[in-house]
C-alpha cells in the first residue's frame, strides 16, 4: 500500500474513534452539534473545488463533504441543499454526519435545539476557499492524492468558472478568499488572468494563498502573487534532503530561490510604482516534524528570513503523519521560549512590519 493511503487509512481510524468519543460526550452532557459552515459563521472552510463542486470542509479527500455543485446552483441554493439539510438534521440529533467533522475547527458543541428545515440559510461571508487546480507536484506524505484525484471530475477551474465565482463573491460581499486547497495554485498557467478577474469584480477583497514554490517561477506568476495580500511558501526544512522526508518531490534550493526572487520583484515594483503598492506579505510555512525541529534548524530558518526580507516564518505543529509528530514542540526550552504561553499549533514569527 502506498504510504499516502496508509496514512489516510490510519487517520480514518482515528477519526472514527474521535467521532464515537464526541458523540458519547455530547450525549452524556445533554449537548448536540452545530457547524459554522452550515450556520453561516465560518471563517475558513467552505470550499469551491476544481470541478466546481462545493465541500463543507477543506480536507474533503474522499468527497464525503460535498454539499452541492456550483456549476448547477448558486451558493444560496447549495447552502440550503438537500445534502446540507441532511447534515444539519444529523448534527441536531447529536451525531456527526461525516468523519471529518471530528477534527474540524468548524464543529461546535451546543445546547439542544429544534431542527427547523424551513429556516432561511445564510451563506458564510467571511471567507471562501477557491481551489483553482487539484494538481500538485510535491506528493506529501499526509496527502491522500490518489484518493482525491479520483474524486475530481475536472483538474482545474476555467476562466469562465473563475468569473462565475467572482460574481457570486461580489453578490454576497465575501470578505476574503483563500486561493488554494488541495492543489498548488501556481501550477495554473492562467493564474494571473484568474486573479485579475477576481480583482475586477472584488477590488478590495483580501486574497491569501499557499504554494510549495516549485512553479512560482516566472515574472507573470510574480505579478499574479502581487495581486494577493498574503502568500505562504511551504518548505518543511532547511535543505533538500530534509524537506523530501515529507514533501517527497520538493527541492529546497528551487522553492526557496523562487520565494526570494518574488520578494525582490515585489520590492522593485513597489519602488517603481509608489502610487500602486502591492500589499503582498510573503511567509515561509514550516511544518514541524521529528526530523526537522531541532532548535538549530529553526534558528537557521530565522536567519534566512532576516537575510532575505521574508516577512514571517510560520511554524506549524502537526500530528499527521502520526509517527512523525514533533515532541520538542512540547518539551524543548527553545520552543517554550518562543511560544511564550501560546498553546496554538500555529506560531508565526514576524520579521517585517
Amino acid at each position: 500500500m502506498d504510504i499516502q493511503m496508509f496514512n489516510w487509512h490510519a487517520k480514518s481510524l482515528i477519526r472514527e474513534i474521535l467521532t464515537k468519543k464526541l458523540e458519547l460526550c455530547a450525549k452524556l452532557n445533554h449537548k448536540v452539534f452545530s457547524c459554522k459552515v452550515l450556520n453561516g459563521t465560518s471563517e475558513y472552510d467552505l470550499s469551491v473545488n476544481s470541478d466546481m463542486t462545493i465541500s463543507c470542509n477543506c480536507q474533503d479527500f474522499d468527497g464525503a463533504g460535498k454539499i452541492g455543485d456550483f456549476s448547477l446552483n448558486s451558493l444560496e441554493e447549495i447552502i440550503s441543499s438537500q445534502k446540507a439539510e441532511k447534515f444539519r438534521k444529523i448534527l441536531s440529533d447529536g451525531k456527526l454526519p461525516i468523519p471529518n467533522c471530528s477534527r474540524c475547527s468548524e464543529l461546535e458543541i451546543v445546547p439542544p435545539y429544534k431542527y427547523q428545515s424551513e429556516e432561511k440559510r445564510i451563506v458564510p461571508t467571511k471567507n471562501l476557499m477557491v481551489e483553482n487546480t487539484i494538481c500538485c507536484a510535491c506528493s506529501c506524505l499526509a496527502c491522500a492524492r490518489p484518493l482525491v484525484m479520483k474524486q475530481r471530475k475536472k483538474l482545474a477551474l476555467t476562466l469562465e468558472d473563475i468569473e462565475k465565482i467572482a460574481i457570486e463573491i461580489k453578490k454576497h460581499n465575501i470578505q476574503s478568499i483563500s486561493y488554494f486547497n488541495l492543489g498548488d495554485p501556481f501550477i495554473s498557467k492562467n493564474i494571473l488572468e484568474e486573479l485579475k478577474i477576481i480583482r475586477k469584480y472584488n477590488p478590495d477583497i483580501n486574497i491569501g494563498s499557499s504554494t510549495n514554490g516549485l512553479l512560482l517561477d516566472s515574472e507573470e506568476k510574480f505579478e499574479a502573487a502581487c495581486l494577493m495580500n498574503s502568500l505562504v511558501v511551504s518548505i518543511d526544512g532547511i535543505n533538500t534532503k530534509m524537506v523530501r522526508k515529507y514533501q517527497r518531490n520538493q527541492n529546497f534550493e528551487t522553492s526557496f530561490g523562487h520565494m526570494c526572487e518574488l520578494i525582490k520583484y515585489r520590492d522593485k515594483q513597489n519602488k517603481m510604482n509608489t502610487n500602486h503598492l502591492s500589499k503582498l506579505k510573503v511567509g515561509w510555512n514550516y511544518i514541524l516534524f521529528s526530523w526537522n525541529d531541532k532548535p538549530e534548524y529553526i534558528k537557521k530558518a530565522m536567519s534566512l528570513c532576516k537575510a532575505n526580507n521574508i516577512d514571517s516564518l510560520n511554524l506549524w505543529h502537526t500530528k499527521s503523519p502520526f509517527w512523525a509528530t514533533s515532541w520538542r514542540w512540547y518539551v524543548d526550552p527553545f520552543y517554550k521560549g518562543i511560544r511564550k504561553g501560546n498553546n496554538s499549533q500555529y506560531l508565526p514569527i514576524y520579521f517585517t512590519k
